[in-house]
């Protein structure tokens, strides 16, 4: 079973599943996902062209807020870079500064001996127990200055490789936005054509009795993807851990995103037919969070919901995120509550734009007011 054989790869068991099994049956899984989006494209043919299209930009924009993505933690990371070679530099400042007062110090101390040279020392003393330890003083001052000026020669060499780190970090970070600003500007354009075609599409859909039917047709799409889905994947085991089954956090399980849904279950979409989930505004590139533990079992584009994911929480439990600009884990991925699995973007037909959320049990929708935390 391809959910135990994951469980067990990943608890280390002592006698460990094949891996080669397990990747077959999740090659097997999206083989079985994308047979099942070509039977649906192959299902709608109306204004076929106008959704391949579409799909294309927001796949296109999709890769582009994944590199935006790296970008940020690239630079992230050179931040930290350079606010660690900016101590390290500061401390060799220090370092430095105290060693020249050191060397300052053993120089007025070589100056009152004097500028005499160890001969003229020799000839000038009377005392002989007077003169050895003149000559070891002199001796040893002369050491200590020559090891502080090796101390310092060695802390500038050390100060001009740290500088030129320094210089190469912050033109890292000048490469990087420049490479930022470029992939911004790209996804802006995308989104703006994503919008055209949007409308475009809306207009060729005009009337309310054709908004009904596209309506309709997209929810069957998605019954079908979930019926599909259903036959393919096999449940959560019963054994989770420390993690607790969906049904046991019924009334407690964290919201999606921390905000007020516009529309909610059973409210009226229009054309006759009613909300099956909730639909939240909010702005493009906003956090999604895993309302509970499960795995990844679809992570796609469909038709009338965009890049969508839907987590299979185990017992016949789903959870359907919708009308995303960016989706960040694969299908197979094991997701723990709370974890980021998307960024919002628009709706791709009729409706608001933002967050599309659904619950599902045993493939019917159920309201998530009675699931979630208030």
């Amino acid at each position: 079973m391809l959910c135990g054989l994951l469980l067990a790869l990943c608890a280390g068991a002592d006698n460990p599943p094949d891996r080669a099994l397990i990747e077959k049956q999740l090659d097997q899984l999206k083989q079985e996902i994308k047979q099942v989006q070509s039977d649906i494209r192959q299902s709608r043919q109306q204004h076929s062209e106008q959704q391949e299209e579409l799909r294309r930009i927001e796949l296109e924009i999709q890769t582009q807020s994944r590199s935006l993505l790296a970008i940020d933690q690239q630079l992230a990371d050179l931040a930290d870079q350079l606010a660690s070679l900016n101590l390290h530099q500061k401390s060799l400042l220090t370092n430095m500064s105290q060693e020249q007062t050191e060397l300052a110090s053993q120089v007025r101390a070589a100056h009152r001996l004097g500028n005499s040279s160890k001969l003229k020392l020799l000839l000038n003393q009377d005392d002989l127990g007077g003169l050895a330890r003149l000559l070891a003083y002199y001796s040893y001052f002369n050491e200590a200055r020559l090891q502080q000026i090796d101390e310092i020669r060695s802390r500038l060499a050390e100060l001009e490789r740290n500088q030129i780190e320094i210089e190469r970090a912050q033109d890292s970070v000048s490469k990087l936005r420049d490479s930022q600003a470029l992939v911004v500007a790209e996804r802006n354009a995308s989104r703006n054509v994503r919008a055209l075609q949007v409308a475009q599409l809306n207009r060729r859909i005009g009337s309310s009795e054709q908004q009904l039917t596209e309506l309709q047709r997209n929810q069957a799409d998605l019954e079908l993807l979930l019926n599909r889905l259903s036959k393919a994947l096999t449940d959560i085991p019963k054994e989770l851990g420390s993690n607790l089954r969906l049904a046991s956090l019924k009334g407690r399980l964290p919201p999606p995103v921390g905000k007020r849904p516009a529309f909610r279950f059973g409210d009226p979409r229009g054309s006759g037919i009613r909300w099956q989930g909730w639909q939240y505004d909010l702005p493009a590139g906003t956090a999604i969070s895993a309302i509970g533990y499960g795995r990844v079992a679809f992570a796609d584009w469909l038709r009338g919901y965009g890049l969508m994911m839907i987590i299979d929480h185990g017992d016949g439990y789903m959870s359907l995120y919708g009308h995303n600009e960016t989706l960040l884990k694969e299908v197979g991925d094991w997701i723990e509550t709370g974890d980021t699995i998307c960024l919002s973007g628009a709706n791709s037909g009729p409706g608001g734009d933002g967050l599309y959320f659904e619950m599902r049990k045993d493939g019917r929708a159920i309201n998530p007011a009675a699931w979630l935390k208030r």
